[in-house]
C-alpha cells in the first residue's frame, strides 16, 4: 500500500476530536497540556537582545566616536565577563529545557495514543528512551554549536580590518560571501537533522522502547531506504501544516488578547493544534510497517484477559500473572501458576474484552451527558484509535434513547444482572 501524506490528516483531526472532545474531561485537558508545555519547551521562537545605543559622547554632537573595531578593544574585558555570564547561564537553562523537553515528548506521544491525561506513569515508563533522546539532542547541539561558532569566528577574522577602519571595503564582502555560502547550508543541515529527530526517529523509539542508535536503524531501513520519497513529500506537508498552525496560534494569541501566550495557559487553550500536530506525524508514520505501530494499545495489555496493565507493578491484578513472564497466545490462567504472593486466578466473562451488544454499567458520572453512576447502558461501537473507548447507548423503560456518549474503559464494566 502506498503511503499517503493527504491521508492522515483526516486521522489525526479525528484522533483530536476524540481525545479532546468526545471523551475529554477538563482534567485530562489540563494534565494533556502540561505534558504539550513541555514537550514544545525550546521549539517556539524566542526574542533576540538588542542592547540600545546611547547619545552624543562627550566630545560633543560634532566629535568623531570612535570606530565599532576601537570601541570593542575598549571594552574588550566587560564583553568577554558578559559574554562569559550568559554563555554559562545560557547553556544551563538549554541543558534543563532539552531534559524537559525530552521527557515530555514521550509523555506528550503516550498521551495521544493511549488517550489519557498521565504524568507518573510516562514520566517513569518512558525515562530510559527519553534521557537517550537527551543525550543526543546534547551532543547535536554541541556539535552544530561548536560549527556555527567556528563560522562566526572565521568571519569576525576575516572583517576585522574593516572594524577597525570603520569601512566596508573587500574584507567584508569576502566574510559575507563566506557566510551566506556555508551558512545556508549548514542552516538547512541543522533543520533537517532537527525534523528527522522530532518526527521519524523519536516516534521510532516510542513504537519500540528503544534508544536513539537502534532507532536510528529503524529509521535508515524504513524511512531512508524504503519510502524517501514519501518522506520528502511528508516534508513539504509538514511545511504546510505548520504554516496553518502558526497562523492560527497567531489568531488565537490576539483573540485571546495575548493570554495564549503565557506559557502553559498557552499550551492548554492551543492543544487541539498540539495534538493534531503530533497525531498527524504519528499516524503517518504509522504507515512504514509494524515497526512503527504506535497505536498498538494492546501491547500494553494483559494477553490472558486483556487488562491494561500499564499501572500495574509486575502483575495482573486480574489473572494474577507475572507479567514479564506474559507473551503473545500465552494459555488461559488455569494453565499458568501465579506470581508469588499473588491472588488466585480469577478469569471469567467478567474480566474478557468489551465488544458490541454488551451491556455495561457507568462507574462515574458524566454531568455533561446526563449520565450518573450505576446507569446501564449497551455499547454500539469498540473504537481502537487513539486507545480503547465505547461508543454507549442509554435508554429509558420505553425504548427511548436518553443519552450516548464514548466512555473510558475505567468509566464502565460488564454489568452482571446477578448482582444489580
Amino acid at each position: 500500500m502506498p503511503v499517503s501524506v493527504t491521508g492522515p490528516i483526516d486521522q489525526a483531526f479525528k484522533s483530536t476530536g476524540m481525545i479532546l472532545f468526545r471523551t475529554g474531561s477538563f482534567k485530562k485537558w489540563l494534565t494533556l497540556g502540561f505534558c504539550a508545555f513541555l514537550a514544545y519547551l525550546g521549539r517556539g521562537g524566542g526574542g533576540n537582545f538588542n542592547p540600545g545605543g546611547g547619545g552624543g559622547g562627550p566630545g560633543g554632537p560634532g566629535a568623531p566616536g570612535p570606530t565599532p573595531g576601537q570601541w570593542i578593544t575598549q571594552n574588550l574585558t566587560l564583553l568577554v565577563a558578559i559574554a562569559v555570564v550568559f554563555l554559562v547561564l545560557g547553556v544551563a537553562l538549554a541543558i534543563l529545557l532539552t531534559w524537559l523537553s525530552s521527557r515530555g515528548q514521550f509523555m506528550f506521544m503516550h498521551g495521544i495514543v493511549r488517550n489519557r491525561g498521565a504524568v507518573v506513569i510516562p514520566w517513569r515508563r518512558y525515562a530510559r528512551e527519553a534521557n537517550s533522546l537527551f543525550r543526543l539532542r546534547v551532543c547535536l547541539a554541541l556539535l552544530f554549536g561548536f560549527l556555527w561558532l567556528l563560522l562566526i569566528a572565521v568571519i569576525a577574522i576575516l572583517v576585522w580590518p574593516d572594524l577597525q577602519t570603520g569601512r566596508w571595503g573587500g574584507a567584508s564582502a569576502l566574510g559575507l560571501t563566506l557566510g551566506l555560502a556555508v551558512g545556508i547550508p549548514l542552516a538547512i543541515s541543522t533543520a533537517l537533522i532537527s525534523f528527522t529527530v522530532y518526527h521519524f526517529l523519536t516516534p521510532a523509539m516510542f513504537a519500540n522502547s528503544c534508544t536513539w542508535s537502534e532507532a536510528w536503524v529503524i529509521v535508515r531501513e524504513d524511512v531512508i531506504e524504503r519510502n524517501l520519497g514519501a518522506a520528502c513529500l511528508f516534508v513539504g506537508m509538514r511545511m504546510l501544516v505548520a504554516l496553518v498552525i502558526g497562523i492560527l496560534s497567531f489568531v488565537l494569541v490576539f483573540a485571546t488578547c495575548c493570554i495564549a501566550a503565557i506559557p502553559y495557559v498557552g499550551s492548554v487553550i492551543m492543544l487541539p493544534l498540539f495534538v493534531f500536530e503530533r497525531g498527524y506525524t504519528l499516524h503517518f508514520v504509522a504507515q512504514f510497517g509494524e515497526r512503527w505501530q504506535v497505536f498498538d494499545v494492546a501491547r500494553w495489555n494483559c494477553p490472558v484477559c486483556d487488562y491494561d496493565t500499564e499501572a500495574t507493578d509486575g502483575v495482573c491484578p486480574e489473572c494474577g500473572m507475572a507479567i514479564d513472564d506474559m507473551s503473545e497466545g500465552s494459555a488461559p490462567p488455569d494453565g499458568i501458576p501465579p506470581a508469588p504472593g499473588a491472588p488466585a486466578p480469577a478469569y471469567d466473562l467478567s474480566t474478557a474484552p468489551l465488544a458490541q451488544n454488551d451491556l455495561v454499567e457507568v462507574l462515574e458520572d458524566v454531568p455533561l451527558r446526563g449520565i450518573r453512576r450505576g446507569d446501564v447502558g449497551i455499547v454500539t461501537a469498540v473504537l481502537s484509535i487513539p486507545g480503547v473507548a465505547y461508543e454507549v447507548r442509554f435508554v429509558d423503560e420505553a425504548g427511548v434513547t436518553t443519552a450516548t456518549a464514548t466512555l473510558m474503559p475505567d468509566q464502565v464494566r460488564r454489568w452482571n444482572e446477578d448482582q444489580a
